[in-house]
């Protein structure tokens, strides 16, 4: 287009049919009319693809949007998911503690036990020494 607007030797522009000398060629108009109507067609394929670009945009920002809200749910999902596995660790701990301390209990049960059994042990064997004593008394007492 720049050539149409300036003059090639002397770098003159030219504004309308004035600067043609009064004249103008009925090609150079044919060719100027072919040049608008090529920009109009370039004009409206740009304002289609404007609009296809602009419609892409705004679903993008839906999905943005719909994404950032499933982050965000996601987001608090796992922070509940974090509360319930620290809940969840300390009563495991919790639970060892106790476990420590049953186990504690049931050595000393059986410590005890062990212990009783010993002394019951001790003193049937003392019953039964004191039976054959009586016994052995007795016959030599008759």
């Amino acid at each position: 287009m720049n050539e149409l607007l300036q003059d090639q030797k002397g770098g003159k522009r030219r504004s309308g049919a004035a600067g043609y000398g009064g004249r103008v060629d009925s090609d150079e108009i044919a060719r100027l009319e072919a040049e608008m109507e090529d920009l109009r067609l370039k004009n409206e394929e740009d304002s289609v693809a404007l609009s296809e670009f602009r419609e892409s945009l705004a679903t993008a920002n839906l999905r943005a949007k719909g994404l950032e809200t499933e982050k965000a749910a996601l987001e608090k999902r796992i922070k509940t998911l974090e509360t319930r596995a620290q809940d969840l660790e300390k009563e495991l701990v919790d639970s060892a503690g106790k476990s420590r301390q049953v186990e504690l209990q049931s050595r000393e049960f059986n410590k005890q036990k062990t212990a009783n059994v010993k002394e019951a042990q001790r003193l049937f064997d003392e019953n039964e020494t004191l039976k054959e004593r009586v016994i052995m008394s007795r016959i030599l007492t008759t």
